[in-house]
């Protein structure tokens, strides 16, 4: 079983359900009944419309098991991780919206493990529903759930979302996205085979996201070169932080940059910098 089927930690077979269970063995037993009348020789011509009428039943039979399937498998289990995922989101929203008026420092920890505590609840509710859909899962889906992998210290567990999500993304921002946070959780494992991984990995989000023409490309490129900054900062790789960092600092200016995100992009940046002591060099 690849990593597509299951997710790293989450190997566990899904078995099916009772539901499931009881349709197949309903059409087959409907099956077995029509080969039986099937075999028979016409008695005439009721006969025949039975057997019509046995097919006919046959073929509803197993229409409306399909669909049974599809909605106890697919369907509704597609919906329930919606949901969960959007509970998270919102669960995110509050934090940024509480958090910048909270002074005291006790409370600030105090509503932030309020906060992540929700947020576990529909994680877990989350993973379980991503290892029973298996490749129906989209791409937004893994990245949200690797990027909370990540924020709970799970970069192995993240790294394969981020990995699925990378596989599965069609569109060159998620693509792109996927490759960033796929090359942020290879840092933070921390090993030198990881880290040359990581570098390709953010070589080739830039890639993609150079050939962006839409308003806005260039704020995507100035994240991916703060996080590119970070990880080697984190790792020890000064001169490469540094020249992250002016690459960073020339797309973070540029016309199709909002003000006010280029003002986040460069606190945010200031803020992970000085958590890291390897570097002293590259300082926003």
């Amino acid at each position: 079983m690849d990593i597509e089927d299951n997710p790293s930690g989450l190997e566990e077979a899904v078995q099916p359900s009772k539901t499931a269970t009881i349709t197949a063995q309903d059409v087959m037993q409907r099956l077995e009944a029509l080969e039986i009348k099937v075999d028979s020789k016409p008695k005439g011509i009721g006969d025949q419309v039975s057997k019509f009428a046995g097919l006919l039943g046959l073929v509803v039979s197993i229409a409306t098991g399909g669909f049974t399937l599809y909605n106890n498998f697919i369907q509704k289990p597609k919906e329930d991780l919606a949901q969960a995922i959007a509970a998270i989101n919102a669960v995110n929203q509050d934090l940024s919206s509480k958090l910048p008026a909270i002074s005291d420092p006790a409370v600030r920890q105090s509503v932030q493990i309020v906060a992540n505590n929700q947020k576990v609840l529909h994680i877990q509710t989350a993973e379980r529903l991503i290892k029973r859909l298996g490749r129906a899962v989209g791409t937004p889906e893994l990245m949200v759930l690797g990027n909370e992998k990540l924020y709970f210290g799970d970069p192995k567990t993240s790294l394969s979302y981020f990995q699925m999500a990378v596989q599965r993304a069609q569109d060159p921002i998620f693509k792109g996205e996927a490759l960033r946070m796929q090359g942020q959780a290879m840092f933070m494992l921390g090993d030198s085979a990881g880290i040359a991984q990581a570098r390709a990995s953010f070589e080739n989000a830039l890639d993609i996201m150079s050939k962006m023409q839409n308003f806005g490309a260039s704020g995507y490129r100035a994240n991916l070169l703060a996080d590119w900054t970070i990880g080697e900062a984190f790792f020890g790789s000064c001169d490469l932080a540094k020249q992250k960092l002016s690459a960073f600092h020339k797309e973070v200016v540029a016309s199709d940059v909002l003000p006010n995100i280029g003002d986040q992009l460069r606190a945010n940046l200031s803020t992970r910098l000085k958590q890291q002591t390897r570097c002293k060099g590259p300082q926003e």
